[in-house]
């Protein structure tokens, strides 16, 4: 529904469901699948999932998709999807969440690039209150332009003292 330029690279697509009706829940951390039919091949290509969990009631998931210029789909999604277009998505998969039986009470995130997208999501899930942990993000990019999530990492961590991004 919507296509937003995150960084230098990289865009945020935004889909919502034609009904407004809720999506599958699923846990930050968790990604999908999405099939791109490319010159009469049909591909697929794993995205993790960039939005809070609140938003799959209204019907929304967020995927962030870094261009390669040597890959195969991650060109041919940024210079042909627009808003509007049609996409043929998996529901949620993965175990890349927290779990409370298993997991620290403090949590470290690696990231690098567009790598930030699940703990991006894992960030959401804390300030909307899905998520009770504390979460810091060690997050590397080459360059300033080039932070994905940037603005927002900095108002989840404004707005919520269980997020710190390094």
């Amino acid at each position: 529904s919507e296509i937003r330029s995150n960084g230098a690279d990289a865009k945020t697509m935004v889909f919502k469901t034609k009904d407004g009706k809720a999506l599958a829940p699923f846990r930050a951390g968790q990604y999908i699948s999405v099939s791109v039919p490319i010159g009469g091949t049909m591909t697929t290509r794993s995205y993790s999932l960039c939005s809070s969990p609140e938003w799959a009631k209204r019907g929304e998931y967020n995927i962030t998709v870094k261009r390669d210029d040597a890959g195969f789909v991650s060109p041919y999604i940024q210079d042909n999807w627009t808003a509007g277009h049609e996409v043929t998505i998996s529901g949620p998969q993965g175990h890349l969440y927290y779990e409370r039986l298993r997991d620290a009470k403090k949590v470290v995130a690696l990231a690098g690039g567009s790598g930030i997208t699940p703990f991006m999501a894992m960030a959401y899930a804390i300030r909307d209150g899905h998520e009770d942990f504390d979460l810091t993000i060690l997050y590397g990019s080459r360059q300033e332009e080039g932070i994905v999530y940037k603005k927002e990492l900095d108002e989840i961590c404004a707005a919520c003292d269980k997020v710190h991004v390094v």
